[in-house]
């Protein structure tokens, strides 16, 4: 064998052996992290609350200042849980730095825990590190990893923000975080929480609307989305009852820890409680899934909040091991989110609820929906429209909501 030859081919045999060993340290055979529970209301309230403080502070010219609770920061990442799927995260905090925590499944029955830890910073961004299994990541190589976000983000023509531009002074102590935070106004990040709004819902209808769903149920099952939300809509005519019907809703279709949002439910609906029923929409049950959960969220979130957690669950879906990104499923998305809106509104609550009482399958989401495109990979859904702030992809959710007002 000739020796450039020799050499090239000890070269990749030494490059093969350490990604095998940097691969042993990352995977572990069990996850370091429970199963998150669900975030509560108050966590939710609380996070409303942060998201009207940054909105609120936007566009000044100096840093303003923000604190958010231990509590609080553990309940965002229950939320970031629910919203991309991963079960297992926590958020723990003291004086002296933040960590957070996940376990992500892999193939074979391995995971991959990994953590992150924020240490304070009174003069600017603070600094990160991390490890995953048993090899840590250091901090500047997290600074470089930033960094080149950053650049890719700009490159692609999105409005991404410098951490050192929002984020001016980092503290903790043993209640919570202390942040001096700049945002712009004409920012993505300002934009959605700009649609964050507080609107109470009434804890006992939500519990006597799910309790009664779930009776007519065992009594008189069905299986498309349509009956229920008659049922639920039997004796809504404001936006307040409104809202609990969606939110009781969203707890029959998807899952009862979203009555989380009304407040404690958990204890009244203890002895109704029926399981997952397979409800589905144009014969789906992801589509019944999202349309029933954006329709709820936003009626007690507001839009913004669902609309982005319905196209970041996409776009995180048409990575490695997802489903691929949807339309369909966006579509769906829209429709509960236009639903919502509508239903709150005091104006247009009385007619929602009795067009929703008259409704069908068709009007809930327009058949020539299930001919979008879905399952685009990632690279797929970045050759056919870049990313989710290019003009392909707002003329596709324009078109979207074109065929959705034809209902």
């Amino acid at each position: 064998m000739p020796k450039a030859r020799r050499s090239k081919f000890r070269f990749l045999k030494w490059a093969m052996a350490l990604v095998a060993v940097l691969g042993l340290l990352m995977i572990s055979v069990s996850p370091d992290t429970p199963p998150s529970d669900p975030p509560s209301a108050v966590q939710l309230q609380h996070f409303k609350s942060v998201a009207e403080q940054v909105r609120d502070h936007a566009g000044q010219s100096t840093p303003q200042s923000v604190w958010l609770a231990w509590k609080d920061v553990d309940g965002g990442a229950a939320l970031a849980a629910r919203t991309f799927g991963v079960e297992r995260i926590a958020a723990f905090g003291d004086p002296e730095g933040a960590e957070i925590r996940a376990s992500i499944p892999l193939k074979f029955g391995l995971w991959a825990n990994v953590r992150g830890y924020v240490a304070p910073n009174p003069q600017g961004f603070p600094a990160i590190s991390g490890r995953v299994g048993w090899l840590p990541i250091p901090g500047f190589i997290v600074r470089v990893g930033i960094y080149l976000v950053e650049q890719w983000l700009v490159w692609r023509g999105v409005d991404a923000l410098r951490p050192d531009g929002v984020l001016h002074e980092v503290r903790f102590d043993k209640q919570g975080a202390f942040a001096k935070v700049r945002l712009p106004k004409d920012s993505r990040l300002y934009r959605t929480l700009n649609e964050v709004r507080s609107s109470p819902v009434d804890t006992a209808q939500v519990i006597a609307g799910y309790c009664h769903l779930a009776e007519l149920q065992r009594s008189a099952p069905e299986t498309a989305l349509a009956p229920h939300i008659e049922r639920a809509f039997t004796d809504a005519n404001d936006a307040e009852a409104n809202r609990a019907a969606l939110v009781a809703l969203a707890m029959f279709v998807v899952r009862p820890d979203i009555g989380a949002i009304a407040g404690n439910v958990r204890d009244g609906i203890a002895k109704c409680q029926i399981g997952d029923q397979g409800i589905t929409l144009l014969g789906r049950q992801d589509l019944a899934k999202h349309w029933a959960l954006s329709a709820a969220l936003t009626a007690a979130l507001g839009p913004g909040i669902s609309e982005a957690m319905g196209t970041w669950k996409e776009v995180a879906d048409s990575g490695a091991g997802g489903s691929g990104f949807s339309f369909v499923d966006l579509a769906a998305d829209r429709s509960g989110v236009r639903t919502g809106k509508q239903a709150n509104d005091p104006v247009q609550a009385a007619a929602t609820s009795k067009r929703l009482r008259a409704a069908n399958e068709r009007t809930l989401l327009p058949v020539q929906a299930l001919a979008l495109a879905e399952g685009l990979s990632e690279a797929e859904f970045q050759g056919r429209f870049v990313d989710v702030d290019s003009a392909g992809y707002a003329a596709m959710v324009e078109r979207i909501d074109q065929v959705l007002a034809t209902n």
